[in-house]
């Protein structure tokens, strides 16, 4: 693809009423990324996010879960 441009590559049923986290990981020119996106309505319970901070945490070696002040 070209710089700045978009493709959509499939989709994802989802549902509001449910919380949910989507972990995103690509590579690009030989470097892998990550990033992740919350779904549902807020409030996310404090819990709930410490539960998924390892999953989010394995994405990329470079962000520290355990480094964040709780």
């Amino acid at each position: 693809m070209a710089a700045n441009e978009n493709a959509e590559l499939g989709k994802i049923p989802i549902s509001h009423s449910q919380k949910r986290l989507f972990l995103m990981q690509w590579t690009m020119d030989g470097v892998t990324y990550g990033n992740h996106y919350l779904l549902g309505f807020p409030a996310f319970a404090l819990a709930d996010y410490q539960g998924w901070l390892p999953q989010i945490t394995a994405l990329l070696n470079d962000f520290r879960a355990d480094e964040i002040d709780r």
